[in-house]
């Protein structure tokens, strides 16, 4: 009987694999490339919403520490107060920059006015010194703020100023931050620095104030006791720095010059920034312009005036936020504006 064998097909010849051509391999990448500039719009959207989010709770978070600063404070002052502003033997400018900058955050390292040491602990501006660090961190932070405004005297001293410029207060730091935008100062232009680094801060304080020779008044949430802001939810608390100036390119007239630069925030879009209001919500608000419309009454006018003419420049709205606290009457501060 013989053995019989069964032989398969090709059986005892090599089998032949079929690799991809070269056409078939370029459609492959094609389609690849395809889905790639597809998805990377979307990832880079979903990324800066993220960041913008994030911008968002660090202001939320900076709003309710100011409204627990003002519950402690012996005057309820809204936003928390640098002591530079109250110190008449420095300039109105650097006093209003101060109070709209330094309420909180590290030391910043910007050169401001020629002076490299600005925002720094160098000059009394250090993390220790800024308010709202206090509610923050409970810990407390080390002043090394040299005499006369301090008393640190180590010979560490450039070394620990250094280390206040490097503190991890990310609270104070907008994850989108990148900035100078338009309608800003030109020193954080000509720096390159984001505004956290700058100024040590990214974020602004609603301080404004008005005044006809002498003495300041209040007329924003800044050195006016929390109670006394008439339209909370209205009224912006604080916002990205990016926007300092924003609302003030087209002023009605007889108010300003207007400006053909378009502030694009930090976020991308023309004129939008990220804020919070005084009663403790946020938003993405539109500041390209603001109006002053007639209110229904105008404190502490001068008789025979105009009332509204008197004060129609410091009437400061847009169409969901206003930094104004009229027609609540101005509070008179400590601060000389003469």
């Amino acid at each position: 009987m013989k053995n019989q064998t069964s032989k398969g097909r090709n059986c005892g010849k090599p089998s032949r694999l079929r690799g991809f051509t070269l056409i078939e391999l370029l459609v492959v990448v094609s389609i690849i490339a395809l889905l790639i500039s597809i998805l990377l719009p979307s990832l880079k959207k979903a990324r800066e919403q993220a960041k913008a989010a994030a911008g968002l709770a660090n202001l939320k978070g900076i709003g309710t520490s100011s409204v627990t600063y003002s519950t402690d404070d012996a005057s309820e002052s809204s936003i928390p107060v640098h002591p530079i502003v109250l110190d008449n033997n420095r300039d109105q400018r650097e006093r209003l920059t101060t109070a709209r900058a330094a309420f909180g955050g590290k030391s910043g390292n910007g050169r401001f006015d020629g002076n490299t040491l600005y925002w720094g602990t160098g000059n009394f501006k250090g993390p220790a010194t800024r308010p709202m660090n206090g509610i923050l961190f409970k810990n407390g932070l080390t002043d090394f703020t040299p005499p006369p405004f301090g008393t640190y005297t180590g010979g560490d001293i450039l070394a620990r100023w250094a280390d206040d410029e490097k503190l991890n207060l990310n609270i104070f730091k907008c994850p989108s931050d990148t900035g100078y935008k338009g309608l800003n100062y030109t020193d954080l232009k000509e720096s390159g620095k984001s505004s956290f680094d700058f100024f040590g801060n990214s974020y602004w304080a609603n301080a404004l104030w008005t005044t006809s020779g002498g003495p300041c008044f209040s007329n924003s949430p800044f050195l006016r006791p929390y109670s006394r802001i008439p339209n909370p939810a209205n009224t912006l608390y604080f916002w990205e720095q990016a926007g300092a100036f924003a609302w003030d390119a087209n002023p009605p007239e007889s108010c300003g010059d207007k400006t053909d630069t378009v502030v694009v925030g930090w976020h991308k879009r023309p004129w939008m920034f990220n804020a919070v209001f005084a009663d403790g919500h946020g938003s993405m608000v539109k500041m390209d312009s603001w109006r002053a419309p007639q209110l229904s009454s105008y404190p502490n006018a001068p008789g025979g005036s105009n009332p509204y003419f008197w004060y129609h420049c410091v009437i400061i709205r847009g169409s969901d936020w206003q930094m104004d606290t009229l027609p609540s009457p101005e509070v008179p501060t400590n601060i000389d504006c003469g």
